[in-house]
C-alpha cells in the first residue's frame, strides 16, 4: 500500500486533572512536547542518518514512537494532540522506509483510528503528512507527482489551510527544484496553487504565496522579458537596464561566499572575451550582505562585467527574492529580443546556447579546472 493512502488515527485525551493542577501538568506536556520533536529532528539529520546504522535508527525511533503514545494520554490541549499525531505518523512513516517489523500496520491502525473519530482534522492532517513525506521521495517524476496531488484532489479541498500548509509549502519546493525539462509543467502545477493561496486569509499565507509567485515568475520567464532593478553599479555608473536590448544577456546571480559562483567566473571570462565584441554582456547580480567583502573580492579577482550589488539590510536582495532564487548559481541567458531564452544557463548548457546565438564565432577551447569542480549541490542561499 502507498503511504500516501494510509489513513489516520486516534489520539488519546488526557485524563482530567484539576484546575489549579493543570497549568503545571501541561507546562511539563509542552516541554516534552518540544523536547519529542528535537530529538526527531535532530535523529533525521544528515549527520545522523550517515553515522547511525538502520538497526539503530529503528531503536530510537521506536523509543520516540513510546513517549509520543504516552504523551498522548497526557495531552489536554487541541494544539498539543494535533503535535503528537505528527510526531507519531512522522515517526512511523520513517520506521516504514527502514522497513521496521509491524510499523505498516501500525500506521494504518493510527490512521484508521483518526478516521473513526468524529473530528475528522485530525485524519487530514495524517493523510497529509503522509502525502508530504510520499512528494518528497527523491526521483520521483513530476508527471507522477501531479498524478498522486489530483488522487488527493478531494483531501486537499477538505482541508483548511492550517492543514495543508506544510503540502503546499512541499509543491512550491518541488516546483523550485524542478529540472529543465520539467519546468513548464511545474509552472503550471504552481499556477492553480497560487491562485488558491490568494483567497487564503490567514496571515500565514502571505510568505508561502510571495514565494510561490516568485518561483512562477521565473519558471514563466522563458519566452518573457525580465524584470531587473537597480540604480547604480559597484563603479558608480547608473544602470539602465533597458539599455541592454539588443543584446544577448547573460544574468548571474551569484555571491563572494558562494564556492561554485567563484568556480564559474573563469568559463564565464573565456566566454566574455570571445562574445563581447559581437554583442554578449554579463551582468552580474552580488547579493552579498558585506558590500566590503564584495570590493575586497573584485580588487583581486577583477571581472570585467557589469556588477550590481543588490542588496538591502534586513530584506535581502530584491531581484533574487522577486524571483524566489534562493540558491546561486543562478544564471538567465537573454536575447537580442529581450525575452529569455533560458533559465539554467550555466556550464555546458551556456556554451551551446552561446554557439547557436552566436553561430559565426569561433567558441572558445574550453579545459575544465582540476580542483574547483563546478557542483548543483550550493546551499548558498541569498
Amino acid at each position: 500500500m502507498a503511504l500516501f493512502s494510509y489513513v489516520a488515527c486516534p489520539v488519546m485525551y488526557g485524563q482530567e486533572v484539576a484546575p489549579g493542577q493543570q497549568s503545571t501538568d501541561q507546562k511539563t506536556v509542552v516541554e516534552s512536547i518540544a523536547e519529542l520533536q528535537k530529538q526527531l529532528q535532530s535523529l533525521g539529520s544528515r549527520a545522523k542518518v550517515a553515522t547511525l546504522k538502520p538497526s539503530e535508527r529503528v531503536e530510537q525511533l521506536t523509543g520516540l514512537l513510546v513517549q509520543a503514545e504516552e504523551l498522548s494520554n497526557k495531552a489536554v490541549t487541541e494544539v498539543d494532540q494535533r503535535a503528537l499525531v505528527l510526531a507519531r505518523v512522522q515517526i512511523l512513516l520513517s520506521l516504514v522506509s527502514l522497513k521496521s517489523a509491524g510499523s505498516e500496520e501500525k500506521l494504518e491502525e493510527l490512521i484508521s483510528g483518526l478516521q473513526a473519530r468524529e473530528d475528522k482534522s485530525f485524519y487530514r492532517i495524517a493523510r497529509l503528512k503522509c502525502l508530504e513525506v510520499d512528494l518528497l521521495k527523491p526521483g520521483t517524476p513530476l508527471d507522477q507527482t501531479i498524478a498522486k496531488l489530483k488522487d488527493h484532489q478531494k483531501l486537499l479541498d477538505e482541508a483548511s489551510f492550517s492543514e495543508k500548509m506544510s503540502v503546499m509549502a512541499t509543491i512550491v519546493q518541488l516546483a523550485n527544484s524542478a529540472l529543465p525539462a520539467q519546468q513548464e509543467a511545474a509552472a503550471d502545477l504552481l499556477e492553480g496553487y497560487v491562485a488558491d493561496l490568494k483567497t487564503v486569509t490567514d496571515p500565514r499565507a502571505e510568505r508561502l504565496l510571495a514565494s510561490a509567485e516568485g518561483v512562477l515568475r521565473r519558471l514563466q520567464l522563458p519566452g518573457h522579458e525580465m524584470v531587473l532593478t537597480a540604480e547604480k553599479t559597484i563603479t558608480g555608473d547608473s544602470f539602465d537596464w533597458a539599455a541592454y536590448k539588443g543584446k544577448v544577456v547573460l544574468v548571474d546571480f551569484w555571491a563572494t561566499w558562494c564556492g561554485p559562483c567563484v568556480a564559474e567566473f573563469p568559463r564565464m571570462t573565456k566566454f566574455y572575451e570571445t562574445y563581447h565584441p559581437h554583442g554578449f554582456e554579463i551582468v552580474g547580480i552580488s547579493v552579498d550582505s558585506n558590500r566590503k567583502a564584495l570590493d575586497q573580492f573584485l580588487e583581486k579577482k577583477p571581472l570585467r562585467w557589469t556588477i550590481v550589488h543588490d542588496y538591502q539590510e534586513g530584506a535581502g536582495s530584491p531581484n533574487a527574492r522577486y524571483y524566489s532564487i534562493n540558491s546561486i548559481p543562478r544564471m538567465i541567458l537573454i536575447g537580442r529580443n529581450f525575452e529569455v531564452i533560458s533559465i539554467n544557463a550555466r556550464g555546458q548548457a551556456l556554451e551551446e546556447l552561446l554557439k547557436k546565438e552566436f553561430p559565426g564565432v569561433e567558441p572558445p577551447v574550453e579545459k575544465e579546472p582540476e580542483s574547483e569542480a563546478v557542483t548543483d549541490k550550493s546551499s548558498d542561499k541569498p
